[in-house]
């Protein structure tokens, strides 16, 4: 069987697509949105804009990168979107390199998923319980209290929590990861009303310049590197977006 798209044919698309379905359906689409959403609001959202402003030297370059960073990462979901339809199979980037180039008996997708998934995942995720823990750290004990075996504890409890209630109960996970989500959502809702409100003088007590002393140009860096610096970070940010074809083979709405 082949399927068409744009006009050219790829053949065998449903036997790779379909399989032998050995994973349970769970999850619908709602829950799949929340997986790509939660991966994206985790902690390059909260950790990374004083290196953004930082490196880009103003608010106003600041904020035109955050949009580019946005743009980049809409066309890899709609990229990604594309060859979710296509090849609705879980693994992500790993099923497309093994459907792309299957010889020599798929090597580059098990060397994309041994550097891309395992390493390079990996090092994210220890990354971000990291933070996770300085930032406990920092709201039970203070601005003042730095340790960094204690945020390491606290980063080994969070994975070792969070793998136990995966292999407990998937549907637990699921709710779990919808229940986070959607708090992210409203705290990062919370902090930009929070943050207008200031800008138009609605906090009193409080003194914080206006909208355009807030939001200008002025003191843009002048070295291309602080920009590379400063893009990585948007993006890194931004990532998380093909979180969902990750899963693809327990959407309970087959594509």
């Amino acid at each position: 069987m082949a399927t068409n798209t744009g006009g050219k044919v790829i053949a065998h698309t449903a036997p790779l697509a379909l399989g032998e379905q050995r994973l349970k359906r769970r999850i619908g689409w709602f829950e799949a949105s929340l997986f790509n959403i939660g991966q994206i609001i985790g902690t390059g959202i909260f950790a990374n804009p004083s290196s953004i402003l930082s490196y880009s030297g103003s608010t106003g370059m600041a904020l035109i990168l955050w949009v580019l960073g946005g743009v980049a990462a809409a066309a890899g979901i709609w990229s990604f979107t594309e060859l979710g339809t296509t090849l609705p199979r879980s693994g992500g980037e790993k099923e497309y390199l093994a459907y792309a180039y299957p010889r020599p008996k798929k090597l580059l997708s098990f060397l994309f998923t041994i550097n891309g998934l395992i390493i390079l995942r990996g090092a994210g995720i220890a990354n971000s319980l990291i933070v996770f823990g300085n930032y406990i750290n920092y709201a039970i004990y203070g601005p003042s209290f730095l340790s960094n075996y204690g945020s390491r504890a606290w980063a080994l409890g969070a994975l070792t929590f969070i793998t136990a209630v995966n292999i407990v109960s998937v549907p637990v996970a699921i709710r779990l990861n919808s229940v986070v989500t959607t708090y992210k959502v409203l705290l990062v809702v919370l902090i930009v009303i929070v943050g207008l409100i200031a800008i138009g003088g609605g906090l009193n007590g409080v003194d914080i310049p206006g909208l355009a002393a807030n939001i200008n140009l002025q003191g843009n860096s002048n070295s291309p590197g602080s920009y590379a610096n400063a893009i990585y970070y948007v993006m890194y940010a931004y990532n998380g977006w093909a979180n969902v074809n990750y899963i693809l083979d327990e959407i309970q709405l087959s594509i």
